[in-house]
């Protein structure tokens, strides 16, 4: 590498890099000073930037001093002494600048990295977006060390007044979450943990989580008949068939929403989702109902890829709250979305199915399940189980003449 007195003069007149034809990757060229081993100018296509180099605790640690149109030649070379002075007593700059980065981060910032690095379903994207926008509207500007447990509490507290108990929860997971992984990004100049502890965990030690009782909801077996009827009543196949596939296959409503016509296989019989929850891709099985259903669907299908086409930026479709409130009207039966899974998961349960294939169709998480391990899921195993509970959900959604009740 060249090497140079590193004056004023001397690096106006370098020119800049230009790479040549038989070396295409490099990018950069180094000249060294002449008087102060380790102090050094690199130059590429648009900068021209003063660096320091040397041998700390068995590696080379090359740091960055500051570009040659902002900085004087003469304030780098002292610079560059000084920084070489630590660095012989065994001390990582590149570690101290990283420490004063963390310590400078604030929520904001931390949640753009941890967007960035991490490997996120949309939903998740969504969720912590809206926890950043509301319930941490007034931090984001906030460091993360300056964030303690005392404010933590106030705040959770705070959030469950104004937003309910069960988002307040949530919120605080995901806060918890983010500083965790900013934990595991910057270490202080020692090599140890910039953050010592998550404030976060102050909710666990005090035991002040909010007490949420999960939503137990389900469709009866003895109101399955007026809910079907009324779903029979529904005008248009759009929504109708879509309350169809939840109940019969027991697919979660963001899965159906977004099933495209190359995840169906009809001639096989069988539906592959691929972007599930826990990850897991699930090939279903389809019973003869469903079967019929989305062949039908398929005969009157227009060119979009989706089995369910909506007309919003999305392509599919997005809400059926209008026509779930009609359906409840008409049958007199109060359900959300997530109870048709419920139905589906009861009635396999009901016709003693071992949970193994109860679990593989509704692509429930095994984990600490050693022996699930070891076991493949095969669809035509799965198809058995599957034509079952379609048979007995049939039984149930057209026996008699299902008595309809108007709810005003």
């Amino acid at each position: 590498m060249p090497k140079l007195k590193l004056t004023k003069s001397v690096v106006d007149k370098l020119p800049y890099f230009e790479a040549l034809p038989d070396y295409p990757k490099k990018n950069q060229e180094l000249f060294w000073d002449t008087e102060l081993a380790g102090f050094g100018l690199r130059i590429t296509r648009a900068s021209k930037t003063y660096i320091v180099e040397k041998r700390v605790n068995r590696r080379t640690v090359r740091a960055r001093i500051g570009r040659h149109n902002q900085i004087p030649t003469d304030k780098a070379r002292k610079m560059a002494q000084k920084l070489i002075y630590e660095m012989t007593t065994g001390k990582d700059i590149n570690a101290r600048k990283k420490a004063v980065q963390g310590e400078s981060i604030t929520l904001l910032q931390a949640f753009h990295a941890f967007l960035e690095k991490r490997e996120l379903k949309e939903r998740t994207i969504w969720d912590y977006q809206r926890a950043i926008d509301i319930s941490f509207k007034n931090w984001k500007s906030k460091r993360i060390i300056d964030i303690t447990r005392e404010m933590v509490s106030r705040h959770h507290k705070k959030l469950g007044d104004q937003i309910g108990k069960a988002q307040a929860n949530q919120s605080m997971r995901f806060l918890r979450s983010l500083i965790n992984f900013t934990a595991g990004q910057y270490e202080d100049v020692d090599g140890k943990p910039l953050i010592k502890e998550n404030p976060v965990s102050v909710i666990s030690q005090t035991k002040t989580w909010y007490r949420v009782e999960r939503r137990q909801t389900i469709i009866k077996n003895h109101e399955l008949a007026a809910w079907f009827e009324a779903v029979e009543s529904l005008s248009g196949n759009l929504v109708k068939d879509y309350l169809k596939i939840l109940l019969f296959t027991g697919l979660r409503r963001q899965e159906a929403m977004k099933l495209r016509w190359d995840q169906v296989d009809l001639k096989a019989k069988t539906l592959t989702i691929i972007d599930t929850k826990n990850r897991n891709p699930l090939i279903l099985p389809l019973g003869q109902f469903i079967l019929k259903l989305l062949k039908d669907r398929k005969q009157d299908a227009t060119d979009s890829p989706f089995v369910f086409p909506g007309t919003g930026k999305t392509g599919h479709l997005v809400e059926s709250k209008y026509h779930t409130a009609q359906v409840t009207k008409e049958s007199g039966v109060k359900f959300c979305l997530h109870d048709l899974r419920r139905v589906f998961i009861n009635t396999a349960e009901s016709l003693d199915i071992s949970s193994y294939a109860v679990k593989q169709l509704v692509n429930h998480s095994t984990n600490g399940d050693v022996t699930s391990g070891y076991m493949v899921a095969d669809p035509e195993r799965l198809r058995k189980p599957m034509e079952k509970i379609e048979t007995q959900l049939l039984r149930l959604c057209r026996k008699d003449k299902a008595k309809v009740i108007n709810i005003k």
